[in-house]
């Protein structure tokens, strides 16, 4: 049901770090797009797709830099959500409903760990 979507990080310089990842790991971009204020940028190494996450803080004021969520893609977003309260999960965020088409929510997980669950129209697949 469940697949490794992709890994988020948060950055204090979109610009600069686009640049390191393409300079040294020969990334590539995928997309880029704004939700909530902040700058997303989606890039792949190899077969990794990794989201770089721009809140506009400075780093002094930004405690949350080099967090990491875990997303996993799921084909219906809904039942998945069921899924987790059934547990007893709490939702965290969302739902989202990307400019792109993309459908997500949060979880937290038994270690604090944020888990994103996605689902992606059928029409852009990032694997």
């Amino acid at each position: 049901m469940f697949t490794t979507h992709h890994i988020g990080i948060n950055v204090h310089d979109l610009e600069a770090t686009l640049s390191f990842y393409k300079r040294l790991l020969d990334a590539t971009l995928v997309e880029r797009m704004a939700l909530n204020g902040e700058e997303l940028a989606f890039i792949r190494i190899g077969n990794t797709l990794i989201e770089l996450v721009d809140s506009g803080q400075d780093k002094e004021e930004d405690s949350s830099a080099s967090s990491i969520h875990l997303a996993f893609q799921t084909n219906n977003l809904t039942d998945a959500i069921v899924r987790f309260q059934g547990q007893q999960i709490k939702l965290e965020e969302g739902p989202y409903h990307l400019e792109n088409g993309w459908k997500a929510v949060y979880f937290r997980g038994i270690n604090n760990e944020l888990i994103e669950l996605i689902e992606c129209p059928s029409t852009k697949d990032y694997a």
